[in-house]
């Protein structure tokens, strides 16, 4: 964890060509603790082939807000309620998938939380809007930051897909060059 928060500074705001997949997987083992504390598994099916070019540390914001995201939906989800269930047991689900459909970086993050009411789906991108609720209900700022960091950085996109009672799944869709965004640039070394 220190090798890549140090690489992070190191290589901040550059952009070069780099291994998306990596950055996930660091994001995931992060994670690792909040979700087995959320009774949630996370499963990765990254295509550790793949490269983009663009800013490193973004693209782990990106994954980081929406895997954090899912982590709450299914721990919001699966709380112990009056049945009883063991702690132990696991009933969140993630998955997380980075693969090339066509001439788009895809990175789908899906999980089997509550999901989301279609009423609120064209809100969920505004800042300061939260679908959680209670005490942790947070600032409302993840989603739109992730938007932007999607748009302006990578002039991507991403999208939901969610049924209450089912779950949501987001997907980002990033130009395989770069989108624009690093067009006359000059591109450094491939970060893995």
């Amino acid at each position: 964890l220190l090798a890549a928060i140090r690489r992070q500074i190191a290589n901040e705001d550059k952009i070069v060509r780099f291994r998306p997949a990596e950055g996930i997987r660091q994001t995931i083992q992060v994670l690792a603790y909040r979700a087995r504390r959320a009774r949630t598994e996370i499963v990765a099916d990254l295509d550790e082939s793949l490269e983009i070019e663009g800013d490193p540390n973004r693209f782990s914001q990106i994954a980081a807000n929406l895997l954090a995201n899912a982590i709450d939906a299914c721990e919001e989800r699966y709380a112990i309620n009056e049945s009883g269930a063991p702690e132990t047991a696991v009933s969140g689900k993630i998955k997380a998938d980075l693969k090339k459909p066509d001439d788009t970086i895809s990175l789908m993050i899906e999980d089997n939380g509550g999901g989301i009411a279609p009423e609120k789906q064209e809100l969920i991108w505004k800042p300061f809007f939260s679908t959680k609720s209670g005490n942790d209900r947070g600032l409302g700022l993840g989603l739109s930051s992730t938007k932007r960091l999607v748009e302006k950085y990578f002039r991507g996109r991403i999208s939901v897909a969610s049924q209450l009672g089912t779950g949501s799944r987001f997907t980002v869709e990033i130009p395989e060059n770069g989108g624009g965004a690093l067009s006359g640039k000059e591109s450094g070394p491939i970060i893995d």
